[in-house]
C-alpha cells in the first residue's frame, strides 16, 4: 500500500470516529451541588461539565461546556454517576478557565425559562473580562477538577 493510500484511510477512520462521538452526545460530570436551591421543592442546583467539550488552546488555559439542571434532593442517590439528563436544564455555558489566575470567563451561555425555550446571550466582547473562581464555589471546584487534573 503506497503512503498517500495509508493517510486517506487513516483520515476517513478519524472523521468516522469524530461523528460518531458526536452522535452519542455529551459526556456530562457531576462537580457541584447546591442543596435547597428551591425550598419549595426541596430541589437542589447541581452543576456538570461536559467532558468531551473540554479544549486547551493554550498552556494553562481550559474552555468547557457546563449546564446546571434542578432536581430533587436525595441523599440516597449517589450524584457522582449523575449526568443531569433526568433532571429539568436551567442554564448552559461555555467558559474558559485560566488554570495559573484561577480565573475564568465566560464564552458563551444559554438559559432555559419555564416554558422550555432556550434563549442565547450574546457572546462576551473581545478581550473578555476574567473573574476569580473562589475555590469553596461551583466555578471554583470546576477550575480544581479541570486545572489539576490537566496541568
Amino acid at each position: 500500500m503506497s503512503c498517500s493510500r495509508l493517510i486517506l484511510i487513516f483520515c476517513f477512520c478519524m472523521t468516522i470516529l469524530s461523528f460518531s462521538s458526536i452522535s452519542y452526545g455529551s459526556d456530562w460530570k457531576f462537580f457541584y451541588q447546591v442543596r435547597d436551591y428551591d425550598p419549595k421543592e426541596n430541589g437542589s442546583l447541581n452543576y456538570y461539565y461536559d467532558k468531551d467539550s473540554i479544549v486547551k488552546p493554550l498552556k494553562g488555559i481550559i474552555q468547557v461546556r457546563f449546564k446546571t439542571t434542578l432536581g430533587k434532593d436525595d441523599a440516597s442517590d449517589s450524584l457522582a454517576g449523575k449526568d443531569g439528563s433526568d433532571e429539568a436544564e436551567q442554564y448552559r455555558g461555555h467558559i474558559e478557565i485560566n488554570c495559573k489566575s484561577k480565573s475564568y470567563s465566560l464564552l458563551e451561555e444559554t438559559k432555559s425559562d419555564t416554558g422550555e425555550t432556550e434563549q442565547e446571550a450574546p457572546k462576551s466582547p473581545p478581550g473578555k473580562s476574567f473573574r476569580r473562581a473562589p475555590l469553596g464555589s461551583a466555578m471554583g471546584t470546576l477550575w480544581s477538577n479541570l486545572c489539576e487534573y490537566y496541568y
